[in-house]
């Protein structure tokens, strides 16, 4: 199935004006780093500082990688993280479900959906890389 003249699993991972699927990847590292917070006994507010200082830092990376999204996106990209970082934490200290079982999950999905995007970012981004990937089948 192709959408744009590309697979859809490559496709959806296109940067959007606002909202996209590393939007997603986002608002996930906002849980993977509120439950290490949470396992490690972090103060709330001191761990809210590290996750905005990390999430900036990302989307500066982002930048300087020359990956050009717009302000909204990056607006919303930092904010996403920042509210995935305060739903898991507020999750994990009710202790809801199982702090362990549901840091593992979070941090799964991150890990899934980050290496699938990077691949669909190098799938449509480098001929070479499509090459190679295709050669490989």
């Amino acid at each position: 199935m192709q959408y744009k003249g590309k697979k859809w699993y490559i496709e959806i991972w296109s940067d959007e004006r606002y909202i996209d699927l590393w939007s997603s990847t986002h608002f996930l590292m906002g849980g993977v780093i509120a439950g290490i917070s949470v396992l490690a006994s972090v103060n709330f507010w001191i761990s809210v500082v590290i996750m905005f200082i990390l999430l900036f830092l990302w989307e500066w990376y982002e930048n300087f990688k020359k990956l050009h999204e717009t302000i909204n996106n990056k607006v919303l990209d930092i904010a996403l993280g920042l509210i995935g970082y305060a739903l898991i934490y507020i999750v994990m200290n009710l202790e809801i479900f199982n702090n362990i079982i549901l840091f593992i999950v979070v941090a799964a999905s991150f890990l899934i959906l980050d290496i699938w995007g990077t691949i669909a970012y190098k799938m449509g981004s480098s001929d070479d890389f499509l090459k190679k990937f295709r050669s490989k089948k």
